[in-house]
């Protein structure tokens, strides 16, 4: 469960996955970013995380997309509305030294690496 702290015994590990993950979620992208806190005590300092996740962006959705969006998050299936690029832009600098977020469509895709020393709990929101 990334919603909690992660645990196992291996590790550390140097990369993780995260498509399509973080737009499942419940609650805002501040919330969700406890996900990547989450994660750190298993992975390396220089470990690359990255994925992409669904994004609400003005302008990124067409009428059919904002249709299958409200069935998608009407259905809980994913939670998405008020997540942005700008958001997970915020969340990812305020944990890694270095980060990349570039947003297709309603897609946001993003690369971060290098934790910060303080680490995203230590962080001013």
């Amino acid at each position: 469960n990334v919603l909690e702290r992660v645990r196992v015994n291996d590790g550390p590990f140097k990369t993780v996955a995260l498509g399509g993950v973080l737009h499942c979620l419940p609650g805002s992208m501040q919330d969700k970013g406890q996900v990547f806190d989450n994660l750190r005590p298993i992975l390396a300092d220089d470990a690359v995380v990255f994925g992409y996740t669904l994004v609400s962006d003005a302008g990124s959705l067409g009428p059919a997309a904002v249709a299958a969006r409200a069935v998608l998050n009407k259905l809980r299936f994913i939670n998405n509305y008020n997540d942005t690029s700008d958001a997970l832009r915020h969340e990812l600098d305020r944990r890694f030294d270095t980060h990349v977020v570039t947003r297709v469509g309603a897609i946001a895709f993003f690369i971060a690496s290098r934790f910060t020393k303080e680490g995203g709990e230590n962080h001013a929101p």
